[in-house]
């Protein structure tokens, strides 16, 4: 047994969430055995009780959400990296470009498991509570922040 840490663990749960979050509904009942489970996760039937929960599914689930939803299940990792990060660079740029706080993102990349990114430089290179910092130790006080 190895204590290493594997990211398709993470992906497939994210996966599985997704689908129950979409759907509305539970892949697997609380009655259902255990032995069942593993099984159909051993065996990937598990992609067929998520195609059925989108068939069954009242709400309009785009079909490129399904296939990353199904990919990430199946453990196609060189599949989800790229939109994961994709989306995490879309975010960031969509709430640098309405002033958000720069700071507030500066971790997501390690939430995410993946790699950090370099974060642009606004104007005067440090953000408004570092300069609000800055200014309080040069005065020798402490600011809340």
């Amino acid at each position: 047994m190895t204590n290493a840490y594997d990211a398709s663990v993470d992906v497939v749960t994210l996966g599985i969430t997704l689908t129950e979050l979409l759907t509305d509904a539970i892949l697997y009942p609380m009655d259902e055995p255990y032995e069942t489970v593993v099984h159909e996760f051993a065996t990937l039937r598990v992609l067929n009780r998520i195609c059925a929960r989108f068939a069954q599914s009242l709400k309009y689930i785009p079909s490129a959400l399904q296939g990353l939803i199904t990919d990430a299940v199946h453990g196609k990792l060189h599949t989800v990296d790229p939109i994961i990060e994709h989306l995490e660079r879309s975010l960031k740029a969509m709430a640098f470009a309405h002033g958000v706080e720069k700071r507030a993102f500066e971790h997501m990349a390690e939430d995410t498991g993946t790699p950090a990114r370099s974060r642009p430089v606004g104007a005067g290179g440090e953000s408004p509570c570092d300069r609000q910092r800055r200014k309080g130790r040069a005065r020798g006080g402490l600011v809340k922040g």
